[in-house]
């Protein structure tokens, strides 16, 4: 079929800028403007753990204040180079600051959180606490050992006490929040589902210096209360 560009069909291509030749579709270009900010990211996320929550804030407020700098020097210098690569080179640029800001911050407030938990004085000590604890995944099982089958379970503190004799203690009861890996019994912990809500007595080991939770906890028994997940019937 041949097509006459003077006519309807013509004139409605060059309105709307569409060419009206049929030819061989363009090259495929990989689109690889979100490895700059993933590389960033993975650079701060893997030493994070192991740095001070004060540098890793430093770092994200810095990147912060580098990624504004770049879109306002961006908007001062449009003159004088293409539009197109000036603002994809721009934009490339500040998200990824914007990203390594992002998970500076989000690893700063996971190592403060891990420092200053109060489980670290009986993860030191030896107590017992009694901790409410918020389920944030779904219970994992474990190979089964001497004392029987053992499940792991990520949950959130919400609260905790000591347990026994904690004249020794500074602190003996708080509410805080941290990210707890509990290693259990799959009896009254199997079944439990992300967003239930328990109490249960329980031994506390730090956690190692790489890891971004609060403390490892180590139950002996069945929770001692469970609440379902809000909008579930109990």
């Amino acid at each position: 079929m041949n097509v006459n560009p003077g006519g309807r069909l013509g004139d409605l291509t060059g309105e709307f800028g569409i060419s009206a030749e049929i030819g061989p579709p363009s090259t495929r270009r990989w689109d690889v403007r979100l490895v700059p900010a993933a590389g960033l990211g993975w650079l701060i996320a893997w030493p994070a753990p192991l740095l001070p929550a004060g540098v890793l804030t430093v770092v994200a407020a810095s990147a912060l204040i580098a990624a504004a700098f770049v879109l306002a020097l961006h908007r001062q210098t449009r003159a004088g180079r293409p539009a197109a690569s000036r603002d994809r080179g721009a934009a490339a640029l500040a998200l990824a600051l914007a990203g390594l800001a992002m998970v500076a911050a989000t690893s700063a407030a996971h190592v403060h959180a891990r420092d200053a938990s109060p489980l670290h004085q009986p993860a030191l000590r030896g107590h017992d606490v009694r901790l409410q604890l918020q389920l944030t995944e779904a219970v994992r099982s474990i190979a089964p050992a001497a004392a029987g089958s053992r499940v792991v379970v990520a949950a959130r503190m919400l609260s905790g006490t000591c347990v026994g004799s904690c004249e020794d203690a500074t602190i003996r009861s708080w509410t805080s929040s941290g990210d707890v890996l509990v290693f259990a019994p799959a009896l009254g912990w199997s079944e439990l589902t992300p967003g239930s809500t328990v109490t249960a007595v329980v031994g506390i080991a730090a956690a190692a210096p790489e890891d971004l939770i609060v403390a490892i906890a180590f139950a002996r028994a069945p929770p001692e209360k469970i609440r379902p997940p809000a909008g579930v019937l109990g």
